[in-house]
């Protein structure tokens, strides 16, 4: 086992800063000296930290400098893009890749790992088809602390809750699924309620990278789109959540997941934790979504065909990271798929709960068995 590990990781409510909370979390566990580097600026306000652990996470940081050491084993957690430099000669990465191909650049700082950990099997079989060798994958797990099972059907009014979540992102289809959800069940002022239509959907689609006036005003008109320009009772619109226990009682309400609907994915945490809350996503059978689900635990839409991933965005072609294309559908197989949903939706997802046996502690734990054998 590892005595000694410097962490160079982000902490924040964001996914990444999520998974390196549940990292560092179970490093303290597992007594691992930790020299921890934050990546940008440190924000445990979204988890319930005990004022040990951030006491913790402080003595790690206000040490780092006085006690690294190049022979330290160093793991980030970062994406490729800004991981060619580590403050150790043994370098270890977990990262996150959505596309079907690799460029020069990103090969390169793979090969100038020690070890490269991709989240998800699929990631890690795109870049094995380049030759690498020194690369591996990890799942995610289940945050047993910020998620809990809570009561559904708080409401008296038989509805189903429908969820989109996750950043807005053209690759995500984030506002493609909303048009398609409208168009099937959106109900407009002065429309009643139906037995056949009792439907509602939550959206969690903000983009904390939408900063500047334009972003914003490009996210609000791809919502204006999206609904044709109407207005419709039975949606509802979430500022970023800004602690996990929001989001915990947010998706323990969710009978329907749309968001792993995503077209590329190195895991989809929220489509996860709705599942091993025992709610049910609906999942593209694609990308890293087949790490975990399956036609037990989830309702599987197959992919029809590929399309290039560019939004010009986040994505920009001819440069030199996250090129090449992600997996779409057909409307008409989600538009089954949803029908099929709502058949079970009331029915606890059984199968979903056991995914909560997928967990940080042990994902952590093969991953510092693996360094200790490089």
């Amino acid at each position: 086992m590892i005595e000694k590990l410097i962490i160079e990781a982000p902490l924040n409510n964001l996914s990444l800063g999520n998974v390196s909370y549940n990292f560092l979390r179970s490093l303290k566990k597992k007594g691992v000296k930790v020299l921890y580097l934050p990546i940008g600026n440190s924000d445990l306000s979204a988890y319930n930290a005990t004022d040990e652990f951030k006491a913790w996470i402080q003595s790690a940081a206000s040490n780092f400098l006085k006690s690294y050491s190049r022979d330290i084993p160093s793991l980030k957690i970062w994406h490729i893009n800004g991981s060619h430099q580590f403050p150790s000669d043994k370098r270890y990465l977990c990262t996150f890749q959505e596309s079907d191909q690799g460029t020069p650049e990103e090969i390169n700082i793979i090969k100038n790992t020690n070890k490269t950990f991709f989240c998800g099997e699929y990631s890690k079989d795109v870049f094995s088809d380049y030759g690498l060798t020194n690369i591996d994958w990890f799942p995610l797990g289940f945050d047993e602390e910020s998620f809990q099972k809570l009561e559904k059907n708080k409401y008296n009014d038989n509805r189903i809750n429908w969820l989109i979540a996750g950043k807005a992102e053209a690759r995500k289809g984030t506002f493609r699924l909303l048009k398609l959800w409208v168009n099937k069940f959106g109900l407009q002022p002065g429309q009643p309620w139906r037995d056949d239509n009792r439907h509602f959907l939550n959206c969690a689609i903000t983009n904390p990278f939408f900063q500047d006036e334009n972003m914003r005003n490009y996210f609000q008109q791809q919502i204006h789109e999206a609904l044709g320009g109407k207005r419709y009772y039975n949606i509802q619109f979430f500022d970023h959540l800004k602690t996990n226990k929001e989001y915990n009682s947010l998706l323990n309400e969710t009978h329907i997941d749309l968001t792993g609907m995503s077209s590329a994915e190195s895991w989809n945490l929220p489509a996860f934790q709705v599942s091993c809350l025992s709610g049910w996503s609906i999942i593209l059978n694609a990308t890293g979504h087949k790490s975990w689900a399956n036609d037990k635990n989830s309702i599987l839409v197959n992919p029809s065909s590929k399309r290039p991933i560019y939004d010009n965005i986040f994505f920009v072609q001819n440069t030199p990271f996250s090129q090449g294309n992600v997996f779409d559908f057909n409307d008409e197989d989600l538009l089954l798929a949803m029908d099929k949903a709502i058949k079970i939706a009331k029915t606890p997802n059984v199968e979903g709960e056991k995914l909560q046996d997928m967990t940080y502690d042990k994902a952590v734990g093969d991953i510092l068995t693996k360094i200790g054998n490089t």
